[in-house]
């Protein structure tokens, strides 16, 4: 099980590369469900921090693609439940909008609290 895993970053490949691949199949890596393919490997550097910017925009989107393509048709791993958070303000404040899950998470939901007095 891993709880409470996410990315403050919309990249669809953001922390996909972690999970899946050979190069992530190590104790103490996030690659649990020891899972790779030979498409996965094939677009692996796409992905990877270390090789990626190497890439144009296209290719890591292709390459995104194939390998969400294959984690969608393989299922290696399986949401089993996502934890509710409850968060409270003190009277007197109020946000600009409702925080996204990713402005929770990256702390920057306090960007949009403003006093409602």
């Amino acid at each position: 099980m891993i709880p409470g895993f996410t990315s403050t970053l919309p990249d669809p490949s953001g922390l996909m590369f972690s999970f899946v691949g050979k190069a992530n199949m190590k104790a103490n890596f996030l690659n649990a469900a020891n899972f790779t393919t030979d498409t996965v490997e094939k677009n692996y550097p796409a992905l990877a921090p270390e090789s990626a910017a190497t890439y144009d925009r296209e290719a890591r989107w292709a390459a995104t693609r194939a390998v969400l393509t294959e984690v969608a048709e393989q299922v290696p791993y399986v949401p089993l439940f996502t934890r509710q958070n409850v968060y409270t303000m003190a009277s007197g404040l109020t946000y600009l909008r409702s925080p996204s899950f990713y402005d929770k998470v990256s702390g920057t939901w306090i960007d949009l609290v403003r006093s409602s007095k």
